[in-house]
């Protein structure tokens, strides 16, 4: 594996904004535009992030990945309480998340993943084929589920084979039972 080459296209700071545009191994890029306060600490900023193989990161991710990956959204805020919501395509999916950050900190992620291709997954994974069919999954976490709601899991797939396959996605199979049976 080589090591990753980050080429800096164009980073202006100020006290009140930032521009940063770079290239990863001349094929992929990095764009991050908006209002930064540094004193304030305060955001507003939007990014854009095109990965056209996750192979090529895998020196900083430690992770065998493969296939492209892209991101866009937005991340709004103060160090008191910030957003980002964004959009990302993954395994040919329609996917949009939002993470609520108190101090910094993750307080609740909400992502909503709409028709990813299982086949896409497995093999951005670099596993085998093994199923394919549409993956949608609707997620909360809280990071105090007292004070809120226990984490919700919905996940629906539409197999194409008539095999029944349990997919790895976190969940022991009573919980996957139990939520087969709530629908």
């Amino acid at each position: 594996q080589e090591d990753v080459k980050l080429k800096v296209n164009d980073f202006r700071l100020t006290f009140n904004t930032i521009n940063f545009d770079a290239k990863i191994n001349d094929d992929s890029q990095i764009l991050i535009t908006g209002d930064l306060a540094i004193f304030k600490q305060s955001v507003d900023l939007k990014y854009d992030i095109k990965i056209n193989d996750l192979a090529t990161l895998k020196n900083l991710t430690k992770q065998d990945l493969k296939g492209p990956f892209s991101t866009n959204g937005t991340f709004v805020g103060d160090k008191n309480n910030a957003v980002i919501q964004g959009f990302t395509n993954i395994a040919l999916s329609q996917t949009d998340y939002h993470v609520n950050l108190v101090n910094f900190e993750p307080k609740n992620i909400n992502i909503n993943l709409k028709d990813a291709k299982i086949q896409e997954l497995l093999s951005l994974l670099n596993k085998p084929i093994y199923a394919t069919g549409d993956l949608n999954i609707t997620a909360e976490q809280y990071a105090d589920w007292e004070a809120n709601k226990a984490p919700s899991k919905e996940i629906f797939t539409n197999l194409s084979e008539e095999d029944i396959i349990f997919i790895d996605v976190g969940l022991t199979k009573s919980e996957i039972d139990r939520l087969s049976t709530e629908q």
